[in-house]
């Protein structure tokens, strides 16, 4: 949807400000590798079989903002050219969306200071969430953040607000970070109508289109 391009600049930023410097316009399916042995896919919470069959068709929103959902049968989803899966209760629905990263953005170096408790990024300071040590690998914590660092990769999980989770992974290498896959998942509450040909998200009216 539309209101994506806001949420991903505001994301991008936050990003940018940790150090870790990415540069995207929209949720895409980029097909990008899977993040080395860090993992970090983001999972969708547990749905409900009787909401999700509701939901499933195609919902176009109905003020012609070219903003059109498909919600498949088998939990795969598109927005526009973008694709991922979904899930639904009777009041929210979650959809994920991975992440285009351009190739020359993927990396940033890690310039850090530390010291038992803490870890500066740039301006940003982090605090020691497990055992203290003198290593920089571990869990550290930001505000609505959280930065994991191991040997060879890092993952950076950040709560955008209560409708968004962002989850970038990738590589380590010294003093190196490269980013292989980058996920954003979106949970808002809906309101099917009672003949089901309406969908309410947020301010937004969708339209089921036969």
């Amino acid at each position: 949807m539309k209101r994506q391009k806001r949420i991903l600049a505001g994301a991008a930023a936050m990003l940018l400000a940790l150090g870790m410097l990415i540069s995207c316009d929209t949720p895409a399916n980029s097909g990008s590798s899977d993040g080395g042995s860090a993992g970090g896919s983001i999972t969708l919470p547990e749905g409900d079989t009787e909401a999700e069959n509701k939901l499933v068709g195609t919902w176009e929103r109905e003020d012609n903002y070219s903003d059109v959902y498909v919600l498949n049968k088998d939990g795969t989803c598109k927005n526009g050219d973008d694709a991922g899966t979904w899930s639904a209760t009777d009041t929210k629905l979650s959809m994920i969306f991975e992440v285009s990263v351009p190739p020359a953005q993927a990396t940033t170096t890690l310039i850090y200071t530390q010291s038992t408790d803490t870890l500066k990024v740039g301006d940003i300071t982090l605090t020691r969430k497990t055992d203290s040590s003198n290593s920089v690998e571990g869990t550290w914590e930001y505000p609505d953040g959280e930065l994991i660092i191991t040997s060879n990769t890092f993952k950076y999980t950040f709560m955008y607000d209560e409708t968004q989770i962002w989850v970038s992974t990738g590589i380590r290498t010294g003093n190196t970070l490269t980013i292989k896959k980058m996920e954003v998942m979106y949970s808002l509450s809906y309101i099917l109508s009672a003949d089901g040909t309406t969908l309410t998200m947020g301010d937004y009216i969708y339209t089921r289109q036969q």
